[in-house]
C-alpha cells in the first residue's frame, strides 16, 4: 500500500513500456514461492514492478528480502552523481535510531540520527550509487550535502567521562558482504578536504606576492642604473662641451702682430758693417699657446679614459 492505495505485484513488465534504470537487468526471481520478472544489479538489489488495481501507475519498489519490505524507487542527483536510497538488511546501527528525512524532492527517506545535540543536523542513510555497493552516507540536513561515511563514529563521539573514560562509541552491526569498506577519512573518496584547499590556495598566494616582490626589485635596480648612466652620459658631454668652448676662447682673445716699422732707406752706403741683431726671443703669447695645446691634449686624454669606463 502507498499513500492508501494498494499496491499489486506485476509478474511480468515489457521493457519497451517500462524504462529500465542503468545499471539493473531482467531476471527472474522467487518471490515468496511464485517466479516473477524483477530487476536486478551486481550488488544484489532487488526491484519489483508493482501497478494499482487496474494495471496501471506502475512502478519499481526496492525489496528488502530479509526485512520483508518495499520502499519506492528514488533517484537523487547531486552533481554528477546519482544516488538510490535503501533499507538497511540488517539490525540498526548501534546508538542510533531510525528516523525520516526529506532529501530534494523526495519526502519520508529513512534515516538513522543519533541521540546527540551536537550533531543533531546530522543523519545516516543507506543508499548506493553507480560506482559503490550499497552503504551509509552522512547527510547534512541544514545544508543539503551527501557524504560517503567510512567512519560511522564521527557521529557519535562522546566527551570523556570525568574518570577519564571515554564512552563507547556507535558502530555499525553489518554482514561481512555488506560492510562498508574503510577508508582513511583524509582522502574522502579522493576529495580535497577544506583544510588542504585553503593551504594551497594560501601557497599560490605567497608565491604570486614573491614573484611580483621580485619583479618590484628588478625593475627599481633597472631604472636606477639607467638613470645613473644618464648622469654620466650628461657629465661627459658637460666636459666635452667645456672643452669646445676652452679651445675656441683663445682664437677670439688673439690680435694682430704689429708690423715691425722698416729701417728708412739711405741712398749712401753705410759706412760701417752692419751688425748681426741678437734672435729675439719668444713672445710669451707663443708660450701661451703652447701651455693651452698641451693642457688641450691632456683634457683629451683624460675624456678618452673617461668615456671608457661606460658601455657602448
Amino acid at each position: 500500500m502507498e499513500n492508501g492505495e494498494m499496491r499489486f505485484i506485476a509478474d511480468n513488465f515489457s521493457e519497451e513500456s517500462v524504462p529500465i534504470p542503468e545499471g539493473f537487468e531482467k531476471v527472474q526471481y522467487n518471490y515468496k514461492g511464485s517466479e516473477i520478472f524483477v530487476l536486478k544489479n551486481t550488488y544484489e538489489v532487488v526491484m519489483i514492478y508493482a501497478t494499482n488495481i487496474v494495471g496501471e501507475e506502475g512502478r519499481f519498489y526496492i525489496y528488502n528480502e530479509s526485512r520483508d519490505i518495499l520502499t519506492p524507487y528514488t533517484e537523487f542527483v547531486l552533481g554528477s552523481n546519482v544516488y538510490t536510497f535503501l533499507i538497511p538488511a540488517e539490525a540498526l546501527p548501534e546508538g542510533f535510531t531510525e528516523t525520516s528525512v526529506s532529501i530534494g524532492e523526495y519526502e519520508n527517506v529513512t534515516a538513522y540520527a543519533i541521540a546527540n545535540p551536537d550533531y543533531a543536523d546530522f543523519v545516516l542513510v543507506y543508499a548506493f550509487n553507480r560506482t559503490n555497493e550499497p552503504g551509509f552516507y552522512l547527510y547534512d540536513t541544514a545544508e543539503g550535502t551527501l557524504q560517503r561515511c567510512v567512519d560511522e563514529t564521527l557521529l557519535g563521539a562522546a566527551a570523556p567521562s570525568p574518570t577519564g573514560s571515554v564512552s563507547p562509541s556507535p558502530t555499525l552491526t553489518v554482514s561481512p558482504a555488506r560492510t562498508p569498506v574503510l577508508q582513511n577519512t583524509s582522502e574522502r573518496g579522493g576529495k580535497m578536504d577544506t583544510n588542504t584547499l585553503i593551504l594551497v590556495v594560501l601557497g599560490v598566494c605567497l608565491a604570486a606576492a614573491l614573484a611580483a616582490v621580485i619583479i618590484i626589485i628588478v625593475r627599481k635596480r633597472r631604472i636606477e642604473q639607467s638613470e645613473e648612466e644618464e648622469n654620466d652620459v650628461e657629465f661627459l658631454e658637460d666636459i666635452i662641451l667645456e672643452k669646445s668652448l676652452n679651445q675656441e676662447q683663445p682664437q677670439e682673445r688673439e690680435e694682430p702682430a704689429a708690423k715691425p716699422e722698416s729701417a728708412p732707406l739711405s741712398s749712401e752706403p753705410s759706412e760701417e758693417p752692419q751688425q748681426r741683431q741678437p734672435q729675439k726671443e719668444p713672445e710669451p703669447q707663443e708660450n701661451a699657446k703652447e701651455q693651452e695645446r698641451n693642457s688641450d691634449k691632456e683634457d683629451d686624454d683624460d675624456v678618452l679614459q673617461l668615456g671608457n669606463h661606460f658601455p657602448r
